[in-house]
């Protein structure tokens, strides 16, 4: 008898094949056990990706869109097609540690009031990305948008955003974690219906988590799990004012979907 699926992990791709390998072997060495299949949505890269080299890797599939259809779009692809315990939403950027995703599953089994769980987030010279985040105030959403990183950084209203004040060494309820690696139980995933497609890129993880949130599940920051992330985020570059825009409009797109709950006031 086939043994249940107990991981789903889905992978979108654009223009990045080499840090898509290096992903995929990390996940073909983690050893964990799992019965789990690895979704890889190629969000009509230029050139394609090669589809020999990726069906030669066991338990991966490869699905072709013609358009690039957007984050929330092509994971949902994924997480809708394949029937599992648990889905993995990663990035192609990111490592993960042998061993660490049966860690994360149990975890997420033991803890029956959370639906998201996800790791510590590390950049490649050992420094800590703050991958979990209160909700996005207006006032947080106006100073990222209109000022650089290093200025931004100075107000109050940012660093609370990021919690860049809180030392995290315990499982800790967050309000939201980076969509670059988050491991959803099955229940909580079906309840909320996977990604806003709405948003094509940006804060569709803000969105999701926000809603699982309010779904009556926690979200779940692990800081004894840690990957590696080589955060490829082109909206923090000098000069990338059309990722910028998209990402401020994903913000208020946000806001302005979630306000009959949280009201202007809690926005400010």
């Amino acid at each position: 008898m086939k043994r249940p699926l107990e991981l789903l992990i889905s992978i979108v791709h654009y223009n990045t094949p080499g840090i898509l390998s290096r992903c995929l072997d990390a996940l073909g060495a983690e050893g964990s056990g799992l019965n789990m299949h690895i979704v890889v949505v190629d969000n009509a890269s230029h050139p394609p990706l090669d589809g020999a080299e990726i069906s030669a890797r066991p338990n991966v599939t490869l699905i072709r869109n013609t358009v690039n259809a957007g984050f929330g779009t092509a994971n949902n692809q994924a997480l809708r097609a394949w029937d599992a315990e648990a889905y993995l939403v990663l990035n192609p950027d990111v490592i993960v540690a042998p061993g660490t995703l049966g860690e994360l599953l149990r975890r997420l089994r033991q803890s029956a009031e959370v639906g998201l769980i996800g790791p510590r987030l590390r950049f490649t010279d050992g420094g800590l990305q703050r991958s979990c985040r209160r909700l996005p105030t207006l006032r947080a959403v106006l100073i990222r948008g209109f000022l650089s990183q290093e200025s931004a950084s100075r107000f109050t209203a940012i660093r609370k955003y990021l919690m860049e004040d809180e030392v995290i060494n315990a499982p800790t309820r967050v309000d939201w974690m980076l969509g670059s690696s988050l491991l959803i139980k099955r229940d909580a995933l079906r309840r909320v219906g996977g990604f806003d497609e709405r948003f094509f890129m940006y804060y569709e993880d803000v969105d999701l988590c926000h809603r699982i949130n309010l779904a009556g599940w926690g979200v779940e920051y692990h800081p004894d799990v840690e990957w590696i992330h080589e955060y490829l985020r082109q909206s923090a570059r000098p000069g990338q004012w059309k990722l910028r825009f998209a990402h401020f409009t994903s913000a208020m797109r946000f806001l302005l979907k979630h306000r009959s709950r949280r009201g202007w006031c809690a926005t400010l």
